[in-house]
């Protein structure tokens, strides 16, 4: 029969540009995982920060990442730092798919993070083929990491 499952989380598990699905079902051990194929290399994921004062979260969660186009004036997506819910718990990095027309390949772009502590910081001309953020032995290709 058909099943409900009670817990989603995405992520980019295999560092290759796509986002992946695990799901969960509470008090029964009926885990899946869904590998997602389907890259074209066409992404930008951001890393957030947090300096953790007055209780806010080091993880970025409820951060808000807005991707401009490389003037700074048109607005491409945006996204919020999320925790998940009460049986998933997503990655704690913006995730964002590029389309071919936005100049994914070759275009830059304009990341404006605001912290849940009201703070705003702009990052210009982010070229996500360009970016690699290593953290111990993992390269993680087109990602930037933004700091409060």
């Amino acid at each position: 029969g058909e099943k409900m499952y009670s817990g989603t989380a995405m992520a980019d598990v295999d560092n290759d540009g796509d986002l992946d699905v695990f799901t969960s079902n509470a008090g029964v051990s009926d885990l899946r995982f869904y590998q997602n194929f389907q890259n074209n290399n066409s992404f930008l994921r951001v890393k957030i920060v947090g300096k953790g004062a007055a209780g806010a979260p080091r993880d970025g969660s409820g951060s808000i990442i807005q991707l401009y186009d490389s003037s700074g004036t048109l607005l491409r997506a945006v996204r919020e730092v999320s925790g998940g819910g009460i049986y998933g718990q997503n990655e704690p990095v913006a995730h964002f798919g590029l389309a071919g027309g936005w100049g994914a390949e070759s275009g830059t772009y304009t990341v404006k993070v605001r912290f849940t502590s009201g703070v705003v910081k702009t990052v210009l001309n982010v070229i996500p083929k360009n970016a690699l953020l290593i953290i111990g032995a993992t390269n993680l290709k087109n990602t930037i990491e933004v700091l409060e």
